[in-house]
C-alpha cells in the first residue's frame, strides 16, 4: 500500500483582504475590517450594523473550472469559493495538481446555512441548475469531480451558536 500524501498548503478568503498575506497584515496593524452591513436591513435579527465581507466574491474563473455561464450563474459564491481556495492551497502545497488526479484523496467540507439556496430555488425562473449548483452537500463532490479524486467526499452541516 502506498505511503499516505499530507497536503500542508493553504489558502484563505478573509475580510478586506485580497490574499493571506493582507489578511495577516491587517491583523497586525489591528486594522478593522469590517464594513457597513448591506446585506440586511439595520437590525434585522438583531444582527451587528457592521460585519466582514469579501472582496471580489464576483470573480470566479468559469473556464479553468469547466462551468458553463448558467451553472455558474447558478452556484453558491460559498461553492465557487471553496473551489478557488482548494485550488490555491494545492499550489501553496507545491503539489502538481496532475500527480492527484486519480488518487485516494478525501474531501471534507463544513457549511453553515445558504441565503443563497433559499433565494435562487424561491425564484419562480427555476432552470434546474439551482439545486445541483446551490447545494452545500455538492461542494465536496464538485472538488472531487474537478480534480478526479476518488476518496471520500464527506459534507458536514455544521450551525453557529
Amino acid at each position: 500500500m502506498a505511503e499516505p500524501m499530507y497536503i500542508t498548503g493553504y489558502s484563505l478568503r478573509a475580510p478586506s483582504s485580497n490574499d493571506p498575506k493582507e489578511f495577516y497584515a491587517n491583523l497586525s496593524e489591528s486594522k478593522d475590517m469590517t464594513t457597513p452591513t448591506r446585506r440586511y436591513p439595520e437590525g434585522y435579527l438583531g444582527l451587528p450594523p457592521r460585519s466582514g465581507t469579501l472582496p471580489e466574491i464576483d470573480k470566479f474563473d468559469q473556464d479553468f473550472f469547466h462551468f458553463s455561464t448558467k451553472q455558474t450563474e447558478k452556484m453558491d459564491v460559498a461553492i465557487r469559493l471553496l473551489l478557488e481556495v482548494t485550488h490555491e492551497a494545492l499550489l501553496d502545497a507545491q503539489l502538481p495538481v496532475e500527480s492527484l488526479r486519480g488518487s485516494r484523496t478525501g474531501v471534507y467540507v463544513g457549511h453553515c446555512f445558504s441565503d443563497f439556496l433559499n433565494r435562487s430555488t424561491n425564484d419562480p425562473s427555476l432552470t434546474g441548475y439551482e439545486l445541483v449548483n446551490g447545494a452545500h452537500t455538492m461542494a465536496a463532490n464538485k472538488i472531487s469531480y474537478f480534480y478526479d479524486f476518488k476518496g471520500p467526499r464527506y459534507f458536514v452541516v455544521t450551525s453557529v451558536g
